[in-house]
């Protein structure tokens, strides 16, 4: 069942295939589960002159693992699953796949998973195949943020912004996927991106995010210890952690200081508040720490100590979020 927000993609997408017009390099952004993989997806497809129709919405997306379509000429490039980060030598790997002669007459098609997780070299010889790509062959990158791209890069690819699904529409197409989960509460939970709440339903997931909230409330409490806390959220994936935290952080911001619910903080867990061991309502702090977290989020793929800056943040989380910039 193909996502209602992203059909004018689609058809725009599909038509430029049709008509041999599709580039030879594009770069798809977005926020994570709003529906990159299954566009990537359904683009190789087409590409490769594949259907669709029999896979499901957890075939063509799940993020995490990377799952994608398999054709000898498709080629997915994700970082090693001990690295955090896309080497050199995978990409010089990539461009040898590319000037191979198609198996079946075709495309050569390859996606790069996250992009932004390219080392500077990778990256770097990356460009060189864009700026002279082979004959046939067409690269897609992915990436959650344009910021974490070099300009070379993004200037070289075009770009195709997935956009955030409607919340009416993204319940009403998961609903239609499968009656029985309560999707209002988990679409709520994934910040509002369908294929998030997709996954958090089919993974466990959603109760590691009751089980974070709870976590926040012991260490506001001091029931908890921190570098236990730290630990489970670590074991969890630290990717979705961060990625949890930030979006919590950002709707309690909203709620406090603008007077709107956060997309994370459904009215029943108003125990954890902004207020929590601040002296007064400066929004400094707060901002601050959201920073502090999309700083660590970006960096994950450097080699970073995730675990001990963890710590760090858990432990400004019942501080009042002072202290991160003061060191």
């Amino acid at each position: 069942m193909n996502p209602p927000w992203l059909n004018e993609l689609e058809v725009s997408l599909g038509g430029a295939v049709e008509h041999g017009r599709f580039p030879h390099a594009v770069l798809i952004h977005g926020a994570y589960g709003s529906g990159r993989r299954w566009l990537l997806n359904t683009l190789a497809a087409r590409l490769l002159h594949l259907t669709t129709a029999d896979l499901g919405p957890m075939d063509l997306v799940a993020e995490r693992e990377g799952k994608t379509i398999r054709h000898p000429d498709l080629l997915s490039v994700r970082p090693a699953p001990d690295k955090h980060s896309i080497a050199v030598e995978q990409i010089r790997e990539m461009i040898d796949f590319i000037q191979l002669t198609s198996h079946q007459g075709g495309a050569k098609v390859v996606s790069v998973y996250p992009a932004d997780a390219m080392t500077v070299n990778a990256a770097n010889s990356l460009l060189k195949t864009l700026e002279e790509p082979p004959a046939g062959s067409v690269i897609c990158l992915v990436t959650e943020a344009l910021a974490r791209l070099p300009a070379t890069i993004i200037s070289r690819c075009q770009r195709v912004r997935v956009p955030v699904a409607p919340s009416e529409i993204a319940l009403s197409w998961l609903q239609q996927i499968d009656a029985g989960p309560d999707w209002a509460s988990i679409l709520e939970a994934a910040g509002g991106a369908p294929f998030l709440a997709l996954e958090m339903h089919h993974s466990g997931l959603m109760d590691r995010a009751g089980e974070f909230d709870r976590d926040l409330e012991g260490l506001i409490g001091k029931q908890e210890n921190v570098i236990v806390v730290a630990r489970r959220w670590m074991d969890s994936g630290p990717s979705f952690a961060l990625r949890w935290l930030y979006r919590k952080v950002a709707g309690l911001i909203r709620q406090q200081f603008v007077g709107l619910q956060g997309i994370n903080d459904s009215p029943g867990s108003g125990s954890i508040s902004l207020k929590a061991g601040a002296d007064g309502l400066d929004s400094e702090p707060y901002f601050g720490y959201l920073q502090a977290i999309g700083d660590l989020r970006r960096l994950q793929a450097t080699g970073i100590n995730v675990e001990m800056n963890l710590v760090r943040l858990l432990i400004a989380w019942y501080g009042g979020f002072r202290g991160l910039r003061d060191e």
